[in-house]
């Protein structure tokens, strides 16, 4: 697996599963006895319109990819976590049986980079 193969991994487990999935676990909230602010939320966004449901399932899409962008920018060391002067380095790897790839690898394009251009113009100029 390479930087772009985890990437799409990641659009299709994380950011399309949630994208698509959340407005309906608000409209429809799963478990025998959700919360009651998980029922509150239910029954207002049943009284909007369709429009407006439009409208909160693009601030779901702009907060998902918000999300994982600004989790990306830390790993790739451009999002510091750290307030001291000297900063750690964080590596990811992707291992299996003999192969070790450093998917962040600061020699290759930065993994929010490659997120963005894969997600942009669905987030941003998708129209519902």
């Amino acid at each position: 697996m390479n930087n772009e193969q985890f990437i799409k991994s990641i659009i299709q487990a994380v950011h399309d599963s949630v994208v698509n999935g959340l407005l309906e676990n608000i409209e429809n909230p799963p478990g025998r006895k959700p919360p009651s602010s998980s029922v509150e939320l239910a029954e207002w966004v049943s009284k909007l319109p369709e429009n407006e449901k439009e409208k909160i399932q693009k601030i779901i899409n702009r907060a998902v990819h918000a999300a994982i962008f600004g989790f990306l920018t830390v790993l790739d060391g451009a999002r510091a976590i750290e307030s001291t002067p000297e900063k750690g380095q964080l590596k990811l790897f992707w291992e299996k049986e003999a192969e070790k790839i450093l998917l962040n690898d600061p020699e290759n394009e930065d993994l929010h980079d490659i997120y963005q251009a894969e997600v942009y113009s669905e987030v941003f100029e998708k129209e519902s």
